[in-house]
């Protein structure tokens, strides 16, 4: 029998090479499989829903053609006749979670409407200042008084109502009926939202 010593040599190189091939790759494998990683935490603080609660409504009491008549944000009469207890300032109370900031948004009407008078009858109202003390303005307990307009308007609380789980925002206004307006009762619909920032 005859052996053939070159193909015997070609296999064992090709058998060597290939096992050189094997050990390389188990080597590789064996590095892949040390990994090196870093841990972080996730983490979340729930807070309390903010909510709001309608107060009083806004009301100036009896109004007599040709004769504004202004409410402050402090339930005061700071322009017109005062009639009695009838006249308030609008309130909202705001709850939420302590340590937390939210944004107030006010939905105001420009007029009130006539009840019950026929056509379409209107009582202007606005919400700017009556005097330089800006009290007409949209307050709260150790806010600074700030300008409401006839349109939606933001506002974010301060430090006191930062860390306070609840507040109350009050809210005063003008009528100007004009001199021949029309005697009857009118009404309108203030809205006020609030989200966290």
């Amino acid at each position: 029998m005859k052996l053939n010593i070159f193909k015997t040599k070609n296999y064992l190189m090709k058998t060597n090479s290939m096992l050189r091939i094997f050990a390389v790759l188990i080597m590789m494998v064996g590095f892949a499989m040390t990994t090196f990683g870093q841990d972080i935490a996730a983490s979340a603080n729930v807070v309390t829903a903010v909510s709001v609660t309608s107060g009083y409504d806004l009301q100036f009491g009896n109004v007599t053609p040709g004769n504004d008549k202004t409410i402050g944000s402090d339930n005061s009469v700071l322009q017109g006749t005062v009639a009695g207890t009838t006249e308030a300032t609008g309130t909202w109370t705001i709850g939420k979670g302590a340590n937390t900031q939210v944004t107030i948004t006010l939905t105001l009407p420009a007029n009130l409407s006539s009840l019950t008078g026929p056509g379409t009858y209107t009582l202007p109202i606005n919400y700017s200042d009556y005097s330089s003390t800006k009290l007409g303005k949209i307050g709260s307990v150790a806010w600074t008084p700030v300008t409401a307009t006839p349109v939606a308007v933001t506002h974010t609380g301060y430090p006191t109502e930062f860390v306070a789980t609840g507040f109350t925002v009050y809210v005063g206004g003008t009528v100007t009926p004009g001199a021949t307006q029309f005697a009857d009762s009118y009404s309108g619909t203030l809205t006020l939202s609030a989200v966290y920032n």
